[in-house]
């Protein structure tokens, strides 16, 4: 079987990128501009040569930098204590680095168009045009336009990827893996009928969801009387009442 990879973007995949972009190129140039606030060089030069040195470090991010070298002045008298009488201090010049952040919500954009990219895998042949029965050739955008009108389907491959209580399961050969999945989604068409008709019912819970949670839930046996009863939360025992009437099952049968 062919498989064919459709790359392709969203709007909201752009906007959440433009915003992880907001937030985490800030962190990452407040950690590496940060230092500047505090650090004072002997030479103008050296500080012209460590901020640009640490702007080299700083690729791909949406901020734009800007930057002045300022003089600082420090005054000193060589000594603790009060200066002298007519006394004058040193005087010394040193340089420090401004640093600015701006964020360019533009360059975030075009940034978040090479990183937020999704690979849809189909194996729906490539075509130029569309065939009657899109199992037989179509395009990239059908493809897509498909895959993102079938909300339902991508609901019921999380439920078939989902374990479900169990752990691993061995299959003979290859060749029976057909048969593993088309078994699968047999329960899986179950599982979304089931949620259809408890949601129709008014139960306000998911099969998949009920079955998860009543693993506590112990059906008893009276070995002298023959009396079932449930052993468990009663809350969880009213649930399966209520799940077995709006499905339509006949707990007599079911228990006996």
């Amino acid at each position: 079987m062919m498989l064919r990879f459709v790359a392709y973007r969203t709007s909201d995949d752009i906007q959440a990128g433009i915003e992880y972009r907001r937030e985490q190129d800030l962190k990452e140039a407040q950690a590496l501009l940060g230092r500047f606030s505090s650090r004072l060089f002997n030479c103008e030069e050296d500080a012209r040569r460590a901020i640009t040195e640490a702007l080299g470090n700083l690729s791909d991010s949406a901020y734009e930098v800007g930057w002045s070298v300022s003089e600082v002045e420090s005054r000193s008298y060589g000594h603790r204590g009060r200066p002298r009488k007519d006394e004058k201090p040193t005087v010394r010049t040193e340089y420090r680095v401004d640093v600015s952040l701006e964020f360019d919500e533009e360059r975030a954009k075009e940034l978040s168009k090479d990183r937020s990219v999704r690979v849809l895998v189909t194996n729906l042949p490539r075509a130029n045009g569309d065939a009657e029965n899109i199992r037989f050739g179509a395009t990239a955008d059908t493809v897509l336009l498909t895959y993102l009108g079938q909300y339902h389907v991508e609901h019921a491959f999380r439920l078939m990827k989902d374990g479900m209580s169990m752990k691993k399961v061995y299959i003979q050969k290859p060749s029976r893996e057909n048969a593993m999945m088309f078994v699968i989604s047999i329960a899986t068409m179950l599982t979304d009928l089931a949620d259809h008709v408890l949601k129709r019912e008014g139960v306000d819970t998911t099969f998949s969801d009920f079955v998860r949670r009543s693993v506590s839930l112990i059906l008893a046996r009276d070995p002298v009387s023959g009396d079932e009863h449930f052993m468990g939360p009663s809350i969880l025992a009213d649930e399966f009442m209520d799940v077995s009437e709006a499905l339509g099952i006949d707990t007599d049968r079911l228990m006996c």
